[in-house]
């Protein structure tokens, strides 16, 4: 359905599976996720926060919050939930990856470059991974 760009019916859908077993952290996960495309971040982040308090140790809830804030300003606040990701999953390149990008955009390469080349080997035909790693090598010279 997201695939399509059907997200009101993907919403819907969500919404009763949620009404049904409110205690299912995936169907907060993709509520989220039709909500982001929906452009209502705000509901999109309660939603990952609900799946986290259901299942703390839900990798992907993690990833996404940091995804959500991070685009509504909080780069701090994302690469805490990013970190938490990777705690939660150790081989997880999207999170790896983001992370890294977070890291960048707040001034430090460095040490973006340890969870980007993890990525890289996780992820190696990823090129954005590889051009992400690329630049921060770049920018500390």
């Amino acid at each position: 359905m997201l695939a399509r760009g059907e997200t009101e019916e993907a919403r819907q859908r969500f919404e009763a599976a949620l009404a049904a077993a409110p205690g299912y952290p995936e169907a907060h996960v993709n509520l989220g996720l039709v909500l982001e495309r929906e452009g209502r971040r705000d509901e999109a982040i309660a939603r990952y926060r609900a799946a986290i308090a259901i299942d703390p140790a839900f990798a992907d809830a993690h990833n996404n919050l940091g995804i959500a804030i991070a685009q509504a300003g909080d780069l701090e606040g994302a690469i805490a939930s990013f970190r938490r990701a990777i705690a939660h999953r150790k081989e997880f390149p999207n999170a790896l990856y983001n992370l890294g990008l977070a890291l960048v955009r707040t001034g430090r390469p460095g040490e973006a470059i340890e969870p980007l080349e993890r990525a890289a080997r996780l992820a190696p035909g990823d090129a954005e991974t590889r051009r992400a790693l690329e630049a921060a090598r770049a920018a500390l010279l």
